[in-house]
């Protein structure tokens, strides 16, 4: 639970350090910004890989019960797609 919420946190100031860079004029401060925001998401996406590696290798938690067959796939729909963005969206900043 402590690297779910870990990783909530660093993306919420992923996204502020990066509207923060992106309004900064180009100054030592700007780029110093960019800098910790290109570590912090080379950070998620190690966290990232280890939360796989530990989804792949523990049991998956139990679904609560009276949940509907089409809401059981959303939500499994819904967490691959969050899973892709925490892995495509660092991969994306590294490579640009």
């Amino acid at each position: 639970m402590s690297l779910h919420w870990g990783m909530a946190a660093l993306v919420v100031v992923l996204a502020v350090l990066g509207w923060t860079a992106v309004s900064l004029p180009l100054s030592p401060l700007k780029l110093k910004v960019f800098f910790w925001h290109k570590s912090l998401g080379i950070l998620v996406l190690l966290l990232v890989v280890l939360r796989l590696a530990w989804r792949c290798s523990d049991r998956v938690p139990s679904k609560p019960q009276g949940i509907r067959p089409w809401e059981r796939l959303a939500a499994g729909v819904v967490h691959g797609l969050l899973y892709l963005l925490l892995f495509a969206m660092p991969l994306s900043g590294w490579v640009n």
